[in-house]
């Protein structure tokens, strides 16, 4: 008989979360939907009326609806200022053009086709600098090239990869239904050596979109499978239980690796306090993108020349209040501006309040 001293501890119960398994159930469903659709037409299966009507217009109330309901989820999980405003960003943003412009209204509503293509960014939707749409729709053209070469990369200059956690079809999925997962993304030397494949897809777009002008159609068709739809659905969506929510941005979006090669030569950083840090790695923890935090952290080095995404996690989870989106003062400022308000409001408007691990 084992002594009592010597015995293992019984670990305490967990309470059961069902938001894991609803959000498991969303994602493999928007995926299940995306290959049947995807194989009927590529074996030229002509679907039942009924059940084309029901798939596609699954495709995008499903979307929609994931996103609304595990972003309320989010919302409440966290109570967190920054989360609350890029949660309601997310929530506006998806129902603007996920289900008013480009969704299953757009035909009711009448939408203008300008109107249908704001959404779109090259390299992510390489449609939006091509001749097609060139020789069909010049506002469309110059508007798409404005905003994919030109608006976001500034944009990401001065306030980093927003648009990855604020607007992004796919990073909105990822911060709603993908936030069960969120400590899954996979950390380490590694996993970090495989950030730099976006870049190869970026190149590879760049070579698309160079043929389709020249008139080659068939190097589009295979990224059009390989890329669009089998590594950003099938993977970059179906993975969230296993990878984490941000696999594909992180791994393999071009859109991301286009927009931090400007984030890292900007103003936008996440800055650190060695005093303030323990090192507990809870920050390394809740990052989906897989950027060494703790290590920036106990050194006091801001978080710049990062893939950062903006996303506000490791400001939030940090026990310790030692991340912040403004720079932090010295201890001789800090005592100087103690009784100055308007020092006081800004920077405790970006520290949130720590989430319960």
């Amino acid at each position: 008989m084992q002594h009592q001293c010597l015995a293992r501890p019984t670990p305490p119960p967990r309470r059961f979360d069902v938001v894991p398994w609803l959000s498991g159930f969303a994602v493999v469903s928007l995926v299940g939907v995306s290959v049947i659709r995807k194989v009927a037409a590529w074996a030229g299966w002509d679907l039942p009326r009924a059940a084309s009507i029901f798939l596609g217009d699954y495709s995008w109330w499903g979307y929609w609806g994931s996103v609304i309901v595990f972003g309320l989820v989010v919302m409440r999980r966290w109570n967190n200022t920054y989360f609350r405003w890029r949660t309601v960003s997310i929530i506006v943003s998806q129902t603007i053009f996920g289900i008013l412009l480009i969704g299953p209204l757009k035909q009711e509503l009448e939408v203008p086709v300008l109107w249908q293509r704001l959404h779109l960014t090259w390299p992510l939707h390489l449609s939006v600098i091509t001749p097609y749409w060139k020789d069909k729709l010049v506002a469309t053209f110059v508007y798409g090239t404005a905003m994919s070469l030109f608006a976001w990369p500034v944009i990401s200059m001065l306030i980093g990869m927003r648009y990855c956690s604020w607007f992004c079809f796919c990073g909105n999925l990822a911060e709603s239904a993908g936030d069960s997962w969120r400590t899954k993304g996979p950390k380490g030397p590694s996993a970090q050596a495989l950030d730099s494949v976006g870049y190869g897809i970026l190149g590879l777009a760049a070579l698309v979109t160079a043929a389709a002008w020249l008139a080659v159609s068939w190097p589009w068709t295979i990224y059009d499978i390989g890329v669009a739809w089998f590594l950003s659905t099938v993977i970059g969506i179906g993975a969230y239980p296993i990878l984490g929510g941000r696999v594909w941005c992180r791994f393999m979006c071009p859109l991301r690796a286009m927009l931090g090669w400007f984030s890292k030569r900007g103003r936008f950083a996440i800055y650190t306090d060695d005093h303030r840090c323990i090192e507990c790695g809870t920050c390394n923890r809740y990052c989906e993108m897989g950027i060494d935090i703790r290590m920036r952290a106990r050194q006091g080095i801001p978080l710049q020349d990062t893939e950062c995404v903006a996303c506000g996690a490791c400001i939030a989870v940090c026990p310790r209040y030692a991340l912040s989106f403004y720079p932090f003062p010295s201890p001789e400022k800090a005592v100087e501006a103690m009784n100055h308000r308007r020092f006081r409001r800004p920077f405790k408007r970006q520290l949130a309040t720590p989430r319960e691990i």
